[in-house]
């Protein structure tokens, strides 16, 4: 009586929240996350703001390229801008008329770093003969009048700004930046409909002689999420089809799929409304690895179909089967990464409805019975298979090797790969040793002249704000160098100039000039925030190491950063896995007598040993994710074991382990490394454990 009492409480709480989750569903907006940095970093990846404000910054950023082999790529550029949507994309050109227009009017106040370094060594003859070299050079075009740049300094600076490293064919390249408004606002669903929009101006403007390049991490998201919905709906597709399959084959009939598939929908469907609540977003990836649900959740309902008795022990092993992989799923969420973190809490509230569905709805409907039951034996052929899966796993061990870079998780296709290739070097920014530095000040001076100081040594190839806009202090500095350089040299040009024009140069007044960055976008880029810029270094950063201030500068180093905080997890990862088998392992001697406990238990230390060998055997590398996919293992399989403590069970299992299995190796075969690199470990830790455990829990033994 009291159990019935407790049953219908039940039914009538799961009846009620799902209601109550129907009338809050419609109030939620769906908004997918694209930004592939986002799923798998830690969300404290650094203890500064720096290393996100930037990965923020650029991941609204789209870099574009124009080839147009007749020599008119600026002329493409300029129909491809007019045809983009300027309220929603704002182009940062590389054009700097404007400002050339403010140097010109200062223009002893600009030297290149290398003449300032002449001028201060007093190397006035070097200055004087590369003015010469310049002025008698039949391709040279002055910009500024020899009267009042007579060694041609302000050539020399413009000359130094030239970062592009395209000096044959100049004119067939082109490029330009992208910046989406308000990208970091702006749902990734808008984002992706206007990605798309651009790429069709981009093949429309494609021709034979003209191509368009897009580069960037919007454009590497929309293409994931392109190829997220194509692998959704695959996986979906085929696990659908082996569901109706073995439901036929089992039943003769396909309408037991109607409670069924509303199960699974209805887990589906409260896993992504409760992960939005949680997350307010909800990631690509995690939808594609969502599909899984439709594996494991129709567990559940296999163990009820196939079973004889729908009694208490049922009910009990359902509940144990549920908690033992809800369990595995909350661990993910401690892993601080929030593409886990949704995984996490998808499932958990997923298995939770699906399992509430099946006990509180099912025993209303009456289900036909399978016409035929398997009993599967492997007998002492199963001790080989395992004296082999240990062999093989112990061979695995010994090559066994690590890879927590984040080429592990994602590589680009080489259409992508070659548009980012190719905007480096048109942009003068093709350098591996590349650094990024961010510079803290009180105001736009104080920053420069620490950007300064840091490359005012020989030979250091940066880009940065201070390359085009002079602090007021090294405006100064060269308006004195220049006046000296006068003094001391410029009569030796009497042969060029007349001796008015001599005096007019030695006694002119010049004064420092400030820049309003707010002017110029492409300069204003460079900023982060108001007190805080970006730089740009192409040298190894030794050669600078010594004036690098901690108090108001940091090296943003992405790929080691995050290489060092992902073999961080890893390690404490592996230190738990101990303990959640000596946790498991306690829970089935509660559960059952100890002897069996260990005859559970035994199918997943396997699963998990022979799994990380085999893979380690074909020389692939492990990761963060790899060593999740154990704790996910122990999860999916406990169950098998569990459900094997009842005699009639074994088809149930069977059906079970085929759809979850099939559901990871479909997986596996994504265009995702990091969703493939998780499937396809549990596809063979699945399989493993369940034929261990078929050789050491004998459905006809009852202990």
């Amino acid at each position: 009586m009291v159990y019935e009492k407790i049953k219908n409480l039940i039914v009538i709480l799961f009846i009620s929240a799902i209601l109550i989750l129907s009338v809050f569903s419609f109030n939620i907006k769906t908004n997918f996350e694209t930004n592939l940095a986002k799923a798998i970093l830690p969300n404290n990846i650094t203890s500064s703001s720096d290393m996100l404000d930037v990965t923020n910054k650029y991941s609204s950023v789209i870099k574009v390229v124009f080839e147009d082999k007749e020599g008119n790529s600026e002329k493409l550029k300029s129909k491809f801008q007019n045809n983009i949507n300027k309220d929603f994309f704002e182009p940062i050109n590389n054009d700097f008329k404007k400002l050339i227009n403010e140097y010109l009017k200062h223009p002893t106040n600009f030297l290149s770093d290398k003449t300032l370094g002449l001028l201060k060594n007093e190397e006035y003859e070097i200055v004087k003969q590369n003015a010469l070299e310049a002025i008698y050079n039949p391709a040279g075009i002055p910009l500024t009048e020899l009267d009042k740049d007579p060694y041609l300094l302000f050539m020399d600076y413009l000359t130094s700004l030239n970062n592009t490293n395209m000096s044959d064919d100049e004119n067939i390249y082109d490029y330009c930046i992208l910046k989406i408004k308000n990208g970091n606002g702006l749902s990734p669903d808008l984002i992706n409909t206007q990605i798309k929009e651009l790429i069709k101006v981009q093949k429309s403007l494609t021709t034979d002689s003209q191509k368009i390049y897009l580069a960037g991490t919007p454009i590497h998201s929309y293409y994931t999420s392109e190829k997220a919905s194509v692998s959704i709906n695959i996986i979906c597709f085929l696990t659908t089809i082996l569901i109706i399959f073995l439901t036929f084959l089992y039943f003769k009939s396909i309408k037991v799929l109607i409670p069924v598939m509303f199960s699974i929908i209805t887990g589906f469907w409260t896993g992504f409304i409760i992960t939005k609540m949680c997350f307010g977003t909800f990631h690509l990836i995690t939808l594609v690895f969502a599909t899984t649900l439709i594996g494991i959740g129709i567990d559940y309902s296999y163990h009820y179909l196939f079973s004889e008795k729908k009694d208490k022990t049922l009910f009990k092993n359902l509940t144990y089967s549920m908690l033992t992989t809800v369990a595995a799923f909350v661990l993910l969420y401690f892993t601080n990464i929030e593409l886990l973190q949704q995984i996490s809490i998808f499932t958990v509230s997923g298995l939770i409805t699906i399992y509430l569905f099946v006990i509180c709805i099912y025993p209303c409907i009456k289900f036909p019975k399978p016409i035929k039951q398997i009993n599967l034996k492997i007998g002492k052929a199963g001790f080989w298979i395992i004296c082999c899966l240990l062999i093989l796993s112990c061979t695995g061990f010994i090559k066994l090797s690590f890879d927590d870079s984040l080429s592990a998780f994602y590589t680009p296709s080489k259409k992508l790969l070659n548009a980012e290739m190719l905007f480096n070097k048109v942009a003068g920014q093709e350098n591996r040793n590349m650094q990024i530095i961010t510079i803290k000040g009180e105001n736009l001076q104080t920053i420069l002249e620490r950007e300064e100081e840091l490359t005012e040594t020989d030979n250091i190839k940066y880009y940065s704000i201070s390359k085009f806009i002079p602090s007021i202090k090294k405006q100064n500095e060269s308006i004195k160098y220049v006046e000296k350089l006068y003094k001391n040299n410029l009569n030796s040009f009497n042969n060029i100039l007349s001796k008015q024009q001599i005096e007019k140069l030695m006694h002119q007044e010049s004064n420092s000039v400030e820049i309003d960055i707010n002017e110029y976008p492409y300069l204003k880029d460079f900023m982060l925030n108001e007190n805080t810029s970006i730089m740009f270094i192409y040298s190894e950063i030794q050669d600078i190491k010594d004036k690098i201030n901690a108090e108001y500068t940091e090296i943003i180093n992405f790929n080691n950063d995050v290489t060092s905080y992902l073999n961080k997890y890893r390690i404490k990862l592996l230190k738990m896995i101990p303990l959640v088998f000596i946790t498991v392992f306690i829970m089935l001697c509660f559960i059952f007598k100890p002897i069996k406990a260990v005859k559970m238990i035994i199918p997943q230390l396997s699963a998990c040993i022979f799994s990380i060998g085999i893979l380690s055997l074909t020389g692939q590398d492990l990761n963060l994710f790899s060593i999740i996919s154990l704790f996910l293992i122990i999860g999916f399989t406990i169950d098998y074991s569990i459900f094997r403590a009842d005699r009639n069970s074994e088809t149930a299992v069977f059906v079970s382990c085929l759809t979850t299995s099939f559901s990871f190796l479909a997986l596996s075969f994504t265009g995702f490394k990091l969703i493939s690199s998780i499937s396809i470990i549990l596809f063979i830790g699945i399989i493993t454990s369940y034929i261990v455990g078929l050789y050491l829990l004998s459905q006809n033994t009852k202990e």
